[in-house]
């Protein structure tokens, strides 16, 4: 199975649809990480399209980074 990158453009739309401020998504996506507390109901609200799978590669992504 291929891992798939994040769709910043779904996470941007799903969040703003949870009250998310444009702000703060913008820091998400500078930072190349999604807060924890904001996971689960990203994968919630889009049904699975954006994936447990998908946060761990960006956690993985991120330690080879440190």
């Amino acid at each position: 199975m291929t891992k798939k990158a994040i769709d910043w453009e779904l996470v941007e739309r799903a969040a703003l649809q949870l009250g998310v401020s444009q702000f703060a998504i913008d820091k998400w996506r500078q930072r190349q990480s999604i807060p924890h507390k904001w996971r689960p109901q990203l994968v919630i609200h889009t049904g699975g399209v954006i994936s447990w799978k998908q946060f761990e590669l960006l956690d993985k992504q991120a330690r080879k980074v440190a």
